[in-house]
């Protein structure tokens, strides 16, 4: 089976491997599979993009030892849990070295039984129902009735939990609570479990009717108490800090936004924007106020504050020069000054766009560059801090040149958002409800950076061709500044990290939901 192949199969089914005996991978062959238990893929991807050592003893939970006959290795597993179930091998190579395949995959599909019956997945008729519509959940069986007559099988709820302030069907206040809307008077969320599943089950054994529900694991509703109590569970400018110019910009087009729909703005056509000429109007204005900002700023090198830490690196190198050997091996080709820039200003700078003129110069890199571009040797501190000096300034001069095409194509999205909803579809625009610019960060407190967290939303076009659904908050991307993401303003989006131990409390709190 090739690499990218997943086979599908039913539920109950036994799963033959057989490995024909001498081919390269049978030394010593255990298999790791999630079979029987959770499986740690992110630990897999690590180790098999070599980022992690292969170590047996890490896979101790997963490994499964083959039956061996004469002719051939044989793994067989009954696959009795539906899911996703992910395959390698790991392996000796001829050096004795631990391998691993790259995995494959199977599918198992659910086991529904509905009323003493199995249903086959592809016999589902289901029906979508917007779950806040549904009234109290003593009325639930009038819907229930109505579908079971009109033939359906299967009921499709939408988000069943706490809704937050725009009442967004997919923004959740709270993932662990039941939404009051379902229930006559105060009840706690115990008994709303309770009544909820007496209500599902009815729907089950009296009309037939299966039910699935969506779950929100990705972003919360931009009133989430248990947010604010813990940022760290969402992208805020302090542990995604190269998100502070987009932030910067929100600001100031967003109180344009408020003033525009509070008819304080200088245009007497305000809160509608009939035709192209008054958008031209607006985006005009807009281009003046964020011209002002010197956002620029934020992509901006000071030589002086990096001059002491770039000091220390060059007394540093000619004490201790085995630091920095292998980042010289790495810089073979530098030999003139246009390969040196291009290296100084793609891989020697950091937190761009944290604050401003706050770019940082990351010294081991351009301490070996520098050597590199000398032929071999640290030229005197004034020839060293000079080559700094003409670098910050062609690397600042090409950042405003970025920052004003990244402006221009911010403010265009800006310009299509404004026709779409109010030349279009004919909106009038008033705050929270539908605002003339969108925004794309949700401010818990202005004044704490821990709690100004990025909205979550989708992209149209990835930058990657590589990376098809890309992180966009990822730094050194700029979507957000671009104003590239078709963003929910409502909705925060979640920070999960590489791991469950990055963001302990957020994976415990989406357990609980789950």
């Amino acid at each position: 089976m090739a690499n990218d192949q997943i086979l599908t199969v039913h539920n109950n089914s036994l799963l033959h491997i057989e490995l024909m005996n001498g081919i390269s991978i049978t030394k010593e062959i255990q298999c790791i599979t999630n079979v029987k238990n959770d499986f740690p893929f992110g630990l897999i991807d690590k180790v098999i993009q070599n980022k992690e050592p292969i170590q047996r003893e890490t896979f101790k939970d997963f490994l499964f030892d083959p039956n061996e006959t004469s002719t051939s290795i044989v793994f067989e597993f009954e696959l009795n849990k539906s899911g996703p179930i992910k395959i390698l091998f790991i392996y000796k190579d001829e050096q004795n070295n631990d391998k691993l395949t790259q995995p494959f995959y199977v599918i198992v599909q659910p086991q529904i039984i509905i009323s003493g019956k199995e249903l086959p997945v592809r016999s589902i008729s289901l029906q979508t129902i917007l779950s806040k519509s549904l009234g109290k959940i003593q009325d639930f069986d009038k819907f229930f009735e109505e579908a079971s007559k009109l033939k359906f099988n299967f009921i499709h709820f939408t988000p069943i939990q706490k809704l937050g302030l725009s009442e967004s069907l997919y923004c959740l206040r709270d993932n662990t609570q039941l939404n009051d809307i379902f229930f006559e008077g105060e009840v706690e969320n115990e008994e709303k479990l309770v009544r909820f599943k007496e209500a599902i089950d009815r729907g089950r054994d009296k009309y037939h009717l299966g039910s699935i529900v969506d779950i929100v694991l990705n972003h919360a509703a931009d009133n989430s108490e248990w947010l604010g109590e813990h940022p760290e569970c969402g992208y805020n400018l302090v542990n995604t800090p190269w998100l502070n110019c987009a932030y910067e910009l929100d600001k100031v087009l967003v109180q344009f936004s408020d003033n525009f729909c509070d008819c304080k703005t200088r245009f007497n056509f305000q809160p509608f924007v009939h035709n192209e000429a008054q958008l031209n109007q607006i985006i005009g204005e807009l281009y003046g106020i964020v011209g002002r900002q010197n956002l620029h700023e934020f992509f901006m090198i000071d030589g002086n504050r990096n001059k002491n830490e770039l000091e220390k690196a060059y007394d540093e190198f000619n004490s201790n020069r085995d630091k920095y050997n292998n980042k010289i091996n790495e810089l073979h080709w530098i030999n003139n000054d246009t390969n040196a820039f291009e290296y100084f200003y793609n891989h020697c700078l950091d937190k761009i766009g944290e604050e401003r003129n706050g770019v940082q110069i990351k010294s081991l890199e351009f301490v070996s560059m520098i050597f590199k571009l000398f032929h071999g040797h640290l030229p005197n501190k004034n020839d060293f801090f000079g080559k700094m000096n003409q670098f910050i300034g062609t690397s600042n001069d090409r950042w405003r040149n970025s920052v004003r095409g990244m402006i221009d194509l911010g403010l265009n999205n800006v310009r299509g958002g404004i026709r779409y909803e109010f030349i279009q579809c004919r909106h009038k625009a008033q705050k929270r409800i539908k605002p003339l610019i969108s925004n794309y960060f949700a401010v818990f407190d202005p004044n704490d950076k821990n709690k100004i967290f990025a909205c979550n939303g989708w992209i149209m076009e990835s930058e990657d061709p590589n990376e098809p659904a890309p992180d966009f908050t990822k730094k050194n991307t700029y979507y957000y500044f671009k104003r590239k993401v078709m963003i929910w303003s409502d909705c925060p989006k979640l920070n999960y990290g590489k791991g469950p131990e990055d963001c302990p409390y957020l994976m415990k709190h989406m357990t609980k939901y789950e």
